[in-house]
Parts: structure tokens; C-alpha cells; sequence
């Protein structure tokens, strides 16, 4: 009886192995047969389906090297507040290091000029300078002009360290893919593994965050599709799944920004489509984190976030100089690592956890 058995599924097994060698290939599921992923129109027009081999990459990167980041803190020229903001920011936070700390001018300097030095936290202050006059864009997309305004004159003479985007000034409607554009262009030149968008009402903890740098931030190649930052997933904006991270402070390996910022992926169109925040939206809820992150999720491979919610070395919404001076000179420069949990309505402020685990406690009940 039990060979019997035996003989029977010994004859059903090769029976089916037959009809799936005389079956039309074309036919089997499709699913465990792509080698590639499905690429849209706006993928296919920006993204390389030759990807580099991983022996590419490792050849073309430098053994030993340090990981270089470009923070881009979002400033404007408007008024004089602004001037002393950013005065207040070099004074403090970017103090911390006179070695390993540098603008971006100086460092794009000493790289042209072969000297050496230890920089590997850059910054630049980025202010749209644009003749708002003249009818500029507020984004440089698809266009002729250049990206960088070059003989600006700023209004004081310390913002020598600054980025001069050749847009109108503005907060959400297209600053932040220029910024990006412009940065990978020159990280792609000048050796800079992450590029960053930061408030200027963010405070960073310097000491916590080379920490973070050194110890979770591989250089590139290492580092290809890289997004980060503090991780949220706002239910009534964005797409299943998809988490964006806060303006305050989110930053991208320089091919990830590259690839938001690009003219061939059609930004706008996206929007249009419905692949973007904005649609059905009032123009008061427009906001770029959004859009950035939803077109960082087109991309046809998946991608690495850096998801730092529970180690976050940076306080926002600091709004005036005597809050900022007052926190900087309680903490004496280490600003504690504070939390986000969760969605957006699960925010932590920074030692705030009553209402934290309030919420849990009467979620389980």
C-alpha cells in the first residue's frame, strides 16, 4: 500500500514538472520572474537602468575616506533679523570645531587649492537672491539661468558664507529642490557624501551629531539612496507606507539628491498626476518636506532611511534670540537627544514625555 503511495506521487510530481517545461513562459507569474523593477515615465527619463556594478562603485571610491556632510541652512536676506540669526548660528552650534567644522566657500578652497585640512561638517546659509523685479522663478527647473547668483552683494558683511540661489526667495515653492540641485552638483565635484536641509530655527547638538556621522553614516559609495531624518507618516497627506521626513532637519546622499532635483524627472507633472502632496490641497497646506519626500519614493530601488526618531541631536523651533541664548547657555553647547514617536500627533518635544505616556496608557486600556 505505502509503495503504492510512493509510485503516486512520484507520477503526479513528474507529471507536473512536464506540463511546466511544455508551458509558455511568457505565461508564468511575472512576479518571481522581474529582475528589474517597473519604472514610470518620470523614472525612466532620469534613473540609469545600467546601474553600477557594486565593483564600480568600490573602484571609484577613496579607501579610508571620511564621510563629508553639507548642512544647507535655510536663511533669507529680507531684513536684518535674519542677519542676526545667522550670526547667532556661527557664534554657537557651528562653533563647536574651528578644524572639523567649515563653510562650504572654504572648503570648496582648500580642495581647489590642495590644502590640507579636517573638515567634515560643512555649511552654507542658502538665501534666494533673485531681483524679485525682474519676474524670476522661485525654482530652477528646466531652465537656462544660472543656479547660483555669483556678483550678489549681501547686506552685511559677514555672509560671506553664504549660497545665493538665483530664484526669488520663497519657502515652498521650489527652494528646496534648487538647494539640492545646486549641492549635488557640487558634491559630486568636491567629494561630499550627504547633503542636508536645515532650519534656521534648529539647533544642532554638533558633539552628538559627528558622533552620528562617525558612527551610522558610511561615505560614498557605500551610501546610494540614503534618505533621513526624523520619520513621520501623516496619514491624511501621504501615500501608504510612504514617511517623510521633518523640514527642520532631513538630509540625502548626494545621488538621492541628485535624483529629486533633476530636470528630467518632471516634479511638476508628478504633482498634477496625483503622485504628489499638493493636489486637492488648499495653498495654505502646500509644503515642500512633502513633495520632497514623495519625490524621493518614485525612485525604482528601494531606499535606505535613516530613521532617527529615537536619537534626534537637534532642537526646532527655537524662534527668538533670547529662547536660542537661553538654551544654548543652560546646556552649555550639548543639546540633549530628544524623541518623535510615531505619527506626526505623536510628536515628543524635547523632555516632554507625560503626555506621551499618558496617551499610551489610555490607548491600552
Amino acid at each position: 500500500m505505502i509503495r503504492k503511495i510512493n509510485l503516486l506521487v512520484v507520477g503526479v510530481v513528474s507529471f507536473g514538472f512536464v506540463l511546466l517545461l511544455g508551458c509558455n513562459p511568457a505565461k508564468w507569474n511575472t512576479r518571481f520572474l522581474r529582475s528589474q523593477p517597473v519604472v514610470t515615465k518620470y523614472q525612466q527619463a532620469v534613473f540609469h537602468p545600467q546601474q553600477e556594478s557594486t565593483e564600480d562603485l568600490i573602484k571609484d571610491s577613496v579607501a579610508g575616506k571620511d564621510t563629508v556632510f553639507l548642512l544647507g541652512i535655510f536663511s533669507h536676506d529680507k531684513d536684518g533679523k535674519q542677519a542676526a540669526i545667522r550670526s547667532m548660528i556661527r557664534n554657537t552650534y557651528l562653533s563647536y570645531s574651528d578644524t572639523m567644522i567649515c563653510s562650504l566657500v572654504n572648503y570648496m578652497h582648500y580642495k581647489d587649492s590642495n590644502t590640507p585640512h579636517d573638515c567634515k561638517v560643512l555649511y552654507s546659509f542658502v538665501i534666494g537672491a533673485a531681483n524679485e523685479s525682474e519676474d524670476s522663478p522661485t525654482d530652477h527647473f528646466r531652465t537656462d539661468r544660472p543656479i547660483v547668483v555669483k556678483d550678489y552683494t549681501p547686506k552685511n558683511a559677514d555672509d560671506n558664507d553664504c549660497t545665493y540661489l538665483n530664484i526669488q526667495e520663497n519657502m515652498n515653492y521650489g527652494k528646496t529642490p534648487t538647494w539640492f540641485k545646486y549641492a549635488s552638483s557640487v558634491a559630486e565635484s568636491y567629494g561630499i557624501d550627504y547633503i542636508a536641509k536645515v532650519d534656521s530655527d534648529t539647533m544642532v547638538s554638533m558633539e552628538k551629531f559627528i558622533d552620528f556621522i562617525i558612527t551610522d553614516l558610511p561615505p560614498y559609495p557605500y551610501n546610494v539612496r540614503t534618505y533621513g531624518g526624523s520619520m513621520v507618516y501623516h496619514k491624511k497627506r501621504a501615500k501608504r507606507g510612504h514617511l517623510y521626513a521633518f523640514g527642520q532637519f532631513s538630509f540625502f546622499s548626494r545621488d538621492m539628491a541628485s535624483y529629486i532635483s533633476s530636470d528630467d524627472l518632471d516634479r511638476y507633472q508628478i504633482k498634477q498626476d496625483g503622485n504628489g502632496f499638493i493636489k486637492g490641497w488648499a495653498e495654505k497646506t502646500i509644503a515642500e518636506d512633502f513633495d520632497t519626500a514623495e519625490l524621493a519614493w518614485t525612485h525604482p530601488y528601494p531606499l535606505k532611511i535613516i530613521f532617527m526618531n529615537s536619537r534626534v541631536p537637534w532642537v526646532h523651533h527655537i524662534k527668538t534670540e533670547r529662547s536660542w541664548m537661553k538654551l544654548w547657555d543652560e546646556i552649555d553647547g550639548v543639546v540633549p537627544l530628544s524623541r518623535i514617536i510615531g505619527h506626526w500627533e505623536n510628536r515628543v518635544e524635547l523632555g516632554d514625555w507625560t503626555k506621551y505616556l499618558q496617551r499610551e496608557q489610555e490607548g491600552s486600556s
